[in-house]
């Protein structure tokens, strides 16, 4: 395998042990007899994306740096850090927000 796919194929299954959790905790505390019936796969996707960006763009900054071409291209290491704090930012935000509705089974949200 290449190096990109040797990435992509990390960053989504890492992104998938860290979503897990959640999934599973939306599976057992869901109630099935109200108007919350279906399993909100737009969310968790989204969580699923969301993470494996950021894990792809947290192994290419972390190879820069390691290999010694962070201090050659500084406004790209600086464009990926940005990005990387902006994609934490929305997941944690995102996971706040939904936190009493999904995963702990609340009603009325």
């Amino acid at each position: 395998m290449t190096g990109f796919v040797k990435k992509i194929a990390a960053a989504v299954f890492l992104s998938f042990l860290v979503n897990a959790p959640f999934a599973i905790g939306e599976l057992l505390t869901r109630d099935t007899s109200g108007l919350r019936t279906d399993f909100p796969f737009t969310l968790f996707i989204g969580l699923w994306v969301e993470m494996g960006l950021f894990v792809y763009l947290l192994m290419s900054a972390l190879q820069s740096f390691r290999t010694g071409t962070a201090s050659k291209k500084p406004f790209l290491l600086g464009i990926q850090i940005l990005i990387l704090g902006v994609l934490a930012w929305a997941w944690v935000t995102l996971i706040i927000d939904q936190w009493p509705c999904f995963f702990l089974g609340g009603s009325g949200c």
